[in-house]
């Protein structure tokens, strides 16, 4: 019986790390996505940055040349620069966090962290149709820590029990120094493990084991309620943020866009007004980027819990 339960926990054992195994994998993959994801927005946001200081210098220009014809006051200029200066001022840290970014995504993706990025966010696969908490890799390792905390229990319990071994062996005898042959030989061996004088060591191990196996089954439990908690409320982000977008989508930007049509059209008093509109489109395009990125990110947290569709 002894035999058979320490195969049966050796079993257990290599069902728990196959599992740790697939988790690791599954929040590498999490990371690298995550990470690249953060970087496209970051490359999003630096050229929208270098877009605005086109526009902010244009505006400079236009702020200077009224002033020398004394159609502006100075102060217009002064602010103008401002605004140029701090754009510049924003853009060195940018480039920083890209290249962090990209140093970082190179430890796992070596020198395709270095690619120019696509303009279009790519699509992920689709997570699964349904979430079964018992089915994701962190409860799965926690089933088999608990099934084996439950195997050494039973062993611990059979040290209260006589336990024996047959040992057989048979062996072939060389000749006697003469020449004669000898039969050969076959024996048996019997090993008889009688539990005595170890009753108060055996009930310590017991109880220690039994502890064990308790706390096991709490975190099993413990680890389904988590597994289904961070589920529903990824769940419950990727709504919202999908609500977000579609609003971005159908009536901010198109109402940013009309707005610097209506400027071009010639109802602006001077161009001023129609770099100002576009720049809120920038803002915009800027943040309906960041809505879609973090929608995208949180799609890969629901991915690492539900598994990828087959």
């Amino acid at each position: 019986m002894r035999p058979a339960l320490r195969s049966l926990r050796a079993e257990k054992d290599l069902t728990r790390e196959e599992a740790m195994i697939e988790t690791e994998r599954r929040k590498l993959l999490k990371q690298v996505r995550q990470a690249w994801l953060e970087l496209y927005f970051q490359d999003a946001a630096l050229r929208s940055l270098q877009e605005a200081r086109r526009l902010q210098q244009k505006q400079l220009q236009a702020a200077e040349g009224r002033f020398r014809a004394a159609a502006d006051m100075q102060q217009v200029v002064i602010r103008a620069r401002q605004a140029v200066a701090r754009i510049n001022e924003r853009e060195p840290m940018l480039k920083a966090q890209i290249a962090r970014s990209r140093a970082q995504l190179g430890r796992w993706i070596g020198s395709a962290a270095a690619l120019p990025l696509p303009d279009a966010l790519p699509a992920l696969p689709a997570p699964a149709t349904d979430f079964d908490a018992a089915r994701h890799p962190e409860w799965l390792a926690s089933e088999a820590m608990f099934d084996a905390a439950r195997l050494e229990v039973d062993m611990a319990r059979q040290d209260y029990k006589p336990a024996w071994m047959l040992d057989l062996s048979y062996g072939m005898r060389r000749p006697m120094p003469d020449g004669t042959e000898r039969p050969n030989m076959a024996t048996a061996m019997l090993t008889l493990d009688l539990p005595v004088f170890r009753a108060k060591r055996q009930d310590r191990r017991l109880a220690e084991k039994q502890a064990m196996e308790s706390g096991a089954r709490f975190e099993i439990e413990d680890k389904r309620r988590e597994l289904e908690a961070m589920h529903e409320s990824m769940l419950a982000e990727y709504a919202a943020l999908a609500e977000r977008a579609k609003i971005f989508e159908v009536q901010l930007l198109p109402a940013m866009r009309r707005e610097s049509q209506v400027t071009i059209a010639g109802f602006a008093r001077d161009q001023s007004e129609y770099r100002d509109a576009q720049m809120k489109v920038l803002d915009t395009e800027l943040e309906y980027t960041r809505v879609r990125v973090d929608l995208a990110k949180t799609q890969a947290e629901i991915l690492y819990l539900s598994g990828e569709q087959p």
